[in-house]
């Protein structure tokens, strides 16, 4: 399968994810404050620290590494509604609000990117160090 095949199939899926997910907490916590961007753009932070782990440690074709990275976890995060909501939440003069949105979205973000990691070494770095022992 192509690559950009795999990309346009892997942000199909991705899109539907977000909206999906976002919806259900939409619905679990209201929406006054941008609650959704924040746990789709942490959970795919996590994702992507986990999977990148996962490509570094094993042969994966670029088709899957793009359907994953480029194409799912790119569809699913949305840099683009994070910087919507927190222009929104400051023209609203929610200076507050707004900062909060800032800190919490890039701050835990990297934080998830890095515990995708341990995550991925934790679970499966001694399975790959045994079978080369």
């Amino acid at each position: 399968m192509p690559v950009i095949i795999s990309i346009t199939l892997g942000g199909g899926i991705g899109a539907v994810a977000r909206y999906s997910v976002s919806q259900l907490v939409d619905v679990l916590f209201g929406s006054s404050f941008p609650v959704a961007t924040i746990i789709v753009n942490i959970l795919g932070a996590f994702l992507i620290g986990f999977f990148f782990q996962w490509f570094e440690d094993r042969v994966i074709p670029e088709t899957i590494r793009s359907f994953v990275t480029i194409g799912f976890l790119g569809a699913f995060t949305t840099f683009s509604s994070f910087t919507l909501e927190t222009l929104k939440l400051l023209q609203e003069s929610n200076i507050t609000a707004g900062m909060v949105n800032i800190f919490i979205n890039n701050f835990f973000s990297l934080f998830a990117v890095l515990a995708g990691f341990f995550c991925w070494k934790l679970l499966f770095k001694k399975s790959i160090t045994a079978k080369r022992s």
